[in-house]
């Protein structure tokens, strides 16, 4: 019986989940592919069909990671010259949640490839691209409303990678961590916000 395509990415995503369930219990050094199919209930050279190696398996789930961020973060300032106070606290708040809501769904993905972005030069690639969309994205926003009298001369590029290195340290942690929820999310964009703005209410 032939696979459709719908079952082939099926049973992929079904071996990179176990992967995941089975790296976070044990760690990536100790885990064997026949753990990851065993978890996954499918015989081993199921694997290969999909995948060469454990670090293979890896870059394909930082390439997920990143399709995924592509299709979330949909945002174009190309050509605007300028932002009022009210448009750019939106986006603000738009662009965080959406960092945030991604790292929730994905911690432990993003945990395990951020374990071992530090051994593999291809995943270490793929982490600074993610990191790099948002932190473009919030460079280009807090630029223009720089440019808009908005906000205060900072150096911009510093608190944006304190603010997503510090929301990534929190969600990803190997602690028995809560998930914040959006009103404490909230309050971290507020501080973070209201220190850069000339004025809090224009």
């Amino acid at each position: 019986m032939v696979q459709s395509q719908g079952d082939e990415m099926d049973r992929k995503g079904e071996l990179m989940e176990a992967a995941v369930t089975v790296i976070s219990e044990k760690g990536f050094a100790k885990t064997r592919i026949a753990d990851i199919v065993a978890q996954a209930g499918v015989a081993q050279g199921t694997f290969y069909l999909y995948f060469e190696s454990k670090e293979a398996l890896m870059v394909e789930m930082a390439k997920e990671l990143i399709e995924r961020m592509q299709y979330s973060f949909q945002y174009d300032l190309a050509g605007q010259k300028t932002i009022s106070q009210k448009e750019f606290i939106e986006k603000l708040y738009e662009i965080f949640h959406g960092f945030t809501g991604i790292v929730r769904e994905n911690a432990q993905t993003i945990r395990i490839l951020a374990n071992e972005a530090k051994n593999n030069a291809d995943l270490h690639r793929f982490q600074v691209m993610v990191l790099g969309r948002v932190s473009n994205y919030l460079t280009e926003l807090l630029n223009l409303g720089k440019k808009s009298g908005i906000l205060r001369e900072n150096d911009y590029k510093s608190i944006i990678s304190m603010a997503l290195m510090a929301i990534l340290q929190f969600f990803t942690s190997t602690a028995n961590y809560e998930f914040p929820m959006d009103n404490a999310i909230d309050e971290f964009i507020d501080i973070c916000l209201y220190g850069l703005l000339k004025e809090k209410n224009a």
